[in-house]
């Protein structure tokens, strides 16, 4: 089977991409390790100002419960994405070994 030069650039943008996933992985898990280290930061500010019985303390852990379950749930998803897809996209290293092995074949 012959690839067009579409087909080629399409093949050689998927490398691309692959090898752009695996060399951004560490920098992702710092990213989540930072964001779960703020929201757990966020939580300790959240319980300094639980005990005090003033409107700009409530209005200071109204604003900032939300802020911390996206810092918290953001930073487990970026975790779970950076470990799921260690690797590289399992489709994409699939696709990128068939066509080398067909290559050799050839």
């Amino acid at each position: 089977m012959q690839l067009s030069d579409a087909d080629k650039k399409l093949v050689e943008r998927l490398r691309k991409q692959q090898q752009s996933l695996i060399r951004w992985r560490w920098v992702g898990l710092l990213a989540a390790l930072l964001n779960i280290a703020i929201g757990c930061c966020g939580i300790a500010v959240i319980d300094h100002f639980l005990h005090q019985p003033e409107t700009i303390a409530a209005m200071v852990v109204a604003f900032l419960i939300p802020t911390v379950y996206l810092l918290v749930l953001g930073g487990v998803w970026i975790a779970v994405y950076s470990f799921l897809c260690w690797n590289g996209k399992p489709e994409t290293r699939l696709l990128l070994k068939l066509l080398e092995s067909q290559n050799d074949d050839a």
